[in-house]
């Protein structure tokens, strides 16, 4: 599925992971809240909307604010996210996929079953292609329909936030050899280094 277009009509999801966006800085506040406004989003009263109107929203930062600010919303919202100890960046990847599957719903229930392990097909996933703790390497799949940019940015701030002291770098890049969601694409690709 191309980005911003849900993969069902039928999954809701919570908007909390916006509210630390929305509230960063004084720069630009009003249209951000323009386009919330547009979209019938209170994030005052209520967190759960249908994913489409959350995708909708998305699409209007891009097209009105631009990537950066799309990068900024998924890094802010890296920084919500509280895992127990991870030991390695792709027990990261493992626990996002999770946070992602419990943020939404269908037929009210959470598309991650904590008890079972299991998830709940429709939304896509976040999945680890390739790890090389040797080469410092790891391949990461976004197979979601939110951007890229996006999910560049909550990478950036996962790998910001929970980085081992050992590690003094972290370099991400969207592999363009690979389908893009810019591009139609159903995924991205990124080629996440450290050092």
């Amino acid at each position: 599925m191309a980005q911003f277009v849900a993969y069902r009509n039928d999954v809701v999801g919570n908007i909390k992971l916006l509210t630390p966006y929305f509230n960063a800085d004084t720069r630009g506040k009003e249209k951000r809240l323009e386009i919330f406004k547009k979209h019938n989003i209170d994030l005052n009263r209520q967190e759960i909307y249908p994913m489409q109107t959350i995708l909708d929203c998305f699409k209007d930062f891009a097209q009105l604010l631009g990537d950066m600010n799309v990068f900024l919303i998924g890094r802010s919202g890296a920084y919500e996210m509280n895992f127990p100890q991870v030991l390695n960046f792709k027990e990261i990847i493992e626990q996002v996929n999770i946070f992602y599957h419990m943020m939404y719903k269908l037929n009210d229930k959470y598309m991650y079953d904590a008890q079972s392990k299991t998830f709940t097909e429709g939304i896509g996933n976040y999945s680890v292609l390739a790890y090389d703790e040797n080469k410092k390497e790891m391949i990461v799949r976004c197979s979601t329909p939110f951007p890229s940019k996006s999910d560049e940015g909550m990478l950036t701030g996962l790998f910001e936030k929970y980085k081992p002291a050992h590690i003094s770098k972290v370099q991400i890049n969207l592999d363009i050899h690979q389908e893009r969601r810019s591009n139609g694409g159903d995924s991205c690709t990124f080629i996440i280094n450290w050092r």
